[in-house]
């Protein structure tokens, strides 16, 4: 009754349950290795985006004779929009005639 017989065709339960497990034991690999990139990926944003706020600071000194007081003044002619800060909390800023992250004032 339960013996499979040479001419059906078809997986076993025991066959399906197999293929089932690798293929959870694998995406979990994958989703752990792919786990990291999330941060890495932040951390290039942050990198890019005050190397992009430097050279427009850098660009209004040329032009202006004088350096930004805030993102304010570099957006809409040197920067098209302000850049967002990919961490919540966060946020770019202008001290010392170059770009930083801060945490965001309350307030």
């Amino acid at each position: 009754m339960f013996l499979k017989k040479m001419d059906e065709k078809g997986f076993t339960l025991v066959e399906l349950l197999v293929v089932v497990v690798i293929i959870g034991i694998l995406a979990s690999l994958a989703v752990f290795a792919l786990g990291g990139q999330v941060d890495k990926a932040k951390k290039n944003k942050i990198e890019a985006d005050l190397r992009i706020i430097d050279a427009a600071i850098e660009l209004y000194y040329v032009e202006k004779g004088e350096y930004p007081n805030s993102l304010d003044d570099l957006v809409g002619e040197y920067l098209k929009e302000e850049p967002v800060h990919p961490n919540e909390g966060k946020e770019y800023r202008i001290e010392n005639n170059k770009a930083v992250e801060k945490d965001k004032e309350t307030g």
